[in-house]
């Protein structure tokens, strides 16, 4: 296992700007799809309080 110093200077340095232009996809899709899964709670929440909430009710 490494050391959490190591973790976080490869991270840091330019050696993590390098990788993320060879690698671009590595940042991408994982940011992806955290958006989709926040968005995603988002909608769901403001449908449930639409269908929940007695104040909206007409």
């Amino acid at each position: 296992m490494r050391n959490l110093d190591d973790i976080g200077r490869s991270v840091q340095g330019t050696e993590a700007v390098y990788y993320l232009a060879v690698a671009w996809w590595a940042a991408t899709i994982p940011g992806l799809a955290t958006m989709t899964a926040v968005l995603s709670i988002n909608i769901v929440g403001d449908w449930l309080r639409d269908r929940l909430d007695p104040k909206l009710q007409t």
